[in-house]
């Protein structure tokens, strides 16, 4: 895990990239209709096509991935069995950058965000490295919160609001965000309604801890400890995402 903090001048704000799936198509990448199908119970609900285009991304990968007759609790079978079904169909994501993400270094922003959970963004960065390994993620890997009552970075598993990747370029470095998960940490991943509600509760709680009063804003430079925060004060510049409703921790 690498060292590194974020901070900018309080008169001026971070520039930040939040970067969706339609960047990725030049590069194959599925759809998200296409990741469902991989994802869907073997005795799950049935929906015709026209239902489940009615139906929020989030809530329709709640159904399809339920067994039937729906538990009350889930079992640590049905548990495992979900939990497989997401690690074999991330495993099919590419991770191959393209001529329009090559084009990323090039912007310097100050970081990138992306709903993505694939690494073709990293490749652009890093064409030369392979970021499934689990050795060359760890070396890029910052984390921007500590273990209680230490100095040492916190090891996030399941909600990564202060993790992500350092790019360093000539002029500046860059922090690359997967806000919903990364495909080679299932256990990390965001598909479920329930999955975005917990997120959202944990980003609600970060934007509560922020100050607003006229001290905090005179303060000549601000630091940044998670996307959450970079979010609500940066300019963000969208690129490939439809912003559905779905997104709604965004």
């Amino acid at each position: 895990m690498i060292e590194t903090k974020f901070e900018y001048p309080s008169s001026s704000c971070p520039q930040i990239l939040l970067v969706g799936n339609g960047m990725e198509r030049k590069s194959g990448q599925k759809e998200w209709s296409e990741l469902l199908e991989l994802l869907i119970a073997d005795n799950s609900f049935h929906l015709k096509k026209e239902m489940e285009d009615n139906i929020p991304f989030p809530l329709l990968y709640q159904l399809l991935s339920t067994p039937l007759p729906a538990p009350a609790h889930l079992s640590s079978k049905d548990i495992q069995d979900e939990e497989k079904r997401l690690a074999d169909a991330m495993r099919t994501l590419s991770n191959h950058s393209n001529v329009f993400l090559d084009q990323l270094p090039m912007l310097d922003a100050d970081h990138i965000m992306t709903t993505n959970y694939s690494y073709c963004i990293e490749k652009a960065f890093f064409p030369n490295l392979n970021f499934t390994n689990q050795r060359v993620r760890g070396k890029y890997r910052f984390c921007l919160a500590k273990k209680k009552g230490t100095n040492a970075p916190l090891r996030e598993r399941d909600y990564r609001l202060h993790s992500g990747y350092l790019a360093q370029s000539e002029n500046r470095k860059t922090g690359i965000w997967h806000i919903h998960g990364e495909c080679f940490t299932p256990r990390g991943i965001f598909l479920s309604h329930d999955r975005y509600g917990r997120l959202l509760q944990r980003i609600e709680s970060i934007c509560e801890n922020q100050r607003y009063s006229k001290t905090a804003r005179d303060t000549p430079v601000k630091q940044y400890t998670s996307w959450p925060e970079l979010f609500l004060h940066g300019d963000i510049y969208v690129l490939g995402l439809g912003f559905e409703t779905n997104e709604l921790d965004l």
